[in-house]
């Protein structure tokens, strides 16, 4: 538990990552290069567990600007490829209370799967999100915008979408302690056709409970 180790409050002005290049892989006996953590040694005896610590941190903004994010999965042949992502987070961050507001840009994803009975390639252009709102323990609510310049779409040799353009804006409310999820006034465009839905959700203990 990371944030356990925060016990008191953290502030600062920003922190900007400018540039980055990610090259993540994972092997063809399905063992990523990311993981570089150390198995835990168990330790004889027992030992009183700690409680986390209340966090609470302060900062202007998180940013990262620029960044190139290449994945290749060899055990499962297929790849993707970020270029041109930004992402900027303002807002505080506590155990018990954020405020989110999240703006997100990527000139171009490129995923191409060369697996058995999937061969297929998906390219997005000029993709934004926008989420804003606010999460506490026992609530979320949040309105979320994202479009999508251009879509391409081939699979098995046949191009499903080519050009399209993508539009969403949703508004999302989650009552926690109810496990009920809210939509508010939806709406979904693709080109010229908008599909608009609303309504709530509710997990149950045995069953689902939808109303859209």
């Amino acid at each position: 538990n990371v944030m356990s180790a925060f016990s008191d409050t953290i502030a600062g002005k920003a922190v900007v990552i400018d540039n980055p290049v990610i090259l993540a892989k994972v092997n063809k006996d399905g063992k990523p290069n990311w993981n570089i953590a150390k198995v835990p040694q168990k330790k004889s005896g027992t030992s009183e567990a700690k409680e986390p610590g209340k966090f609470n941190i302060g900062m202007e903004r998180f940013e990262i600007k620029n960044a190139v994010v290449a994945f290749t999965d060899n055990q499962n042949r297929m790849s993707a490829n970020i270029k041109g992502l930004n992402f900027l987070m303002k807002g505080g961050l506590t155990q018990d209370f954020s405020n989110i507001d999240v703006n997100t840009s990527v000139e171009q994803i490129t995923v191409i799967s060369k697996a058995e009975n999937a061969n297929m390639t998906a390219i997005i252009k000029n993709q934004n999100i926008t989420i804003n709102g606010e999460v506490s323990q026992n609530s979320v609510d949040l309105d979320i915008a994202a479009t999508s310049g251009n879509i391409d779409v081939t699979f098995a040799k046949v191009k499903y979408l080519k050009n399209t353009k993508i539009e969403i804006k949703a508004g999302v409310a989650m009552d926690v302690p109810k496990m009920k999820f809210t939509f508010k006034e939806n709406e979904v465009k693709v080109n010229q056709l908008a599909l608009g839905f609303a309504g709530d959700v509710q997990v149950m203990d045995k069953d689902l409970k939808l109303d859209v």
